[in-house]
């Protein structure tokens, strides 16, 4: 089968599929990193595509918002300026509870109190919005899941 005009299956490398895109959508953990550094190819990598006037974006379904991950990419040496766009499920967890993406807003779609389930560091996504944390599942309107803790 022929997708882009790059016979599909096992490719050895963006250099394959490049010269195809003019973007290209890249997840962050696993692909560009390992969690705590760069792979060594990603950087030099990266900066031949954008010298090759591609768009990247980076995709994560971290349950952190996307100032948090360009700061952790920062933090690892990884430069949010080498892509033009980071996006995570995080960010969208947050528009939704905000009401910003014009579906479900908080206060008529899921109610006002929220139990998180997660590490406690992701409950960070209901900050700037109208949510309220509760402990209690009682007294939740709805259940915020962000992982096990």
């Amino acid at each position: 089968m022929i997708a882009g005009g790059v016979a599909t299956g096992i490719v050895p490398g963006l250099r394959v599929l490049a010269p195809h895109y003019d973007a290209l959508t890249l997840d962050l953990w696993g692909v560009l990193h390992d969690g705590v550094r760069p792979y060594p190819w990603v950087i030099p990598c990266l900066g031949r595509l954008r010298d090759a006037g591609k768009k990247l974006c980076v995709l994560s379904n971290a349950p952190r918002r996307v100032s948090r991950i360009a700061a952790h990419m920062a933090g690892m040496g990884l430069s949010p300026e080498l892509v033009d766009a980071i996006y995570s499920s995080g960010e969208a967890t947050y528009e939704t509870l905000n009401g910003t993406t014009g579906r479900h807003p908080a206060g008529r779609s899921f109610g006002q109190r929220c139990l998180h389930i997660g590490a406690a560091d992701d409950a960070q996504l209901v900050s700037a919005t109208d949510v309220r944390l509760v402990a209690d599942p009682v007294e939740a309107d709805f259940v915020l899941c962000t992982g096990v803790d």
